[in-house]
């Protein structure tokens, strides 16, 4: 089972990554078996921490988009061609940041994927394809780089991260 990166756009499924949390205000550990999150900071071009906190994911075969927060349309899109199911160790992602119109792209990191589990058919939603969430850290050993209409700006530097993502085999 290959995910196929290039039906990505096409597969897009929603999923509410708000979670519960406790309350001195952090993350409850359990939401992450149930919630999507990407935990980072960026530098550069563009300022900006996903928390996880009211992040939207939308799950695809061969990537993971889109970590959207606070309704600033700022969005983080993770793209992986090696990854099978079931399949957890270190595989090489490359990561977008979008912010309205502009883009910054081609960062080169590296997923540490700790888990990768098929979930249940009554909390995968509607569809005949294999759903599985995957959770790990990752590390980006390359900056972003802009590309726009608008110009140029510095590229965009992405510390390393956390992940909780849905994503489709089959």
């Amino acid at each position: 089972m290959r995910a196929i990166p290039y039906l990505w756009p096409l597969l897009i499924l929603a999923c509410d990554g708000g979670g519960s949390s406790s309350s001195s205000g952090s993350r409850d550990p359990k939401a992450d078996d149930d919630d999507c999150h990407f935990t980072s900071t960026i530098s550069g071009g563009l300022e900006y921490s996903f928390t996880g906190a009211g992040a939207v994911c939308a799950y695809t075969s061969g990537g993971v988009s889109l970590a959207e927060h606070d309704g600033d349309k700022t969005v983080a899109v993770i793209q992986f061609s090696k990854l099978e199911a079931l399949q957890t160790g270190s595989t090489p992602a490359t990561i977008e940041i979008r912010r309205g119109d502009d883009g910054w792209y081609g960062a080169k990191c590296t997923l540490d994927v700790e888990s990768n589990v098929k979930v249940s058919g009554s909390d995968a939603g509607a569809g005949t394809f294999d759903n599985y969430l995957i959770k790990g850290r990752g590390s980006c050993e390359s900056q972003a780089i802009f590309r726009g209409d608008g110009g140029t700006k510095p590229p965009v530097a992405i510390s390393e991260f956390t992940f909780a993502l849905r994503t489709l085999f089959y």
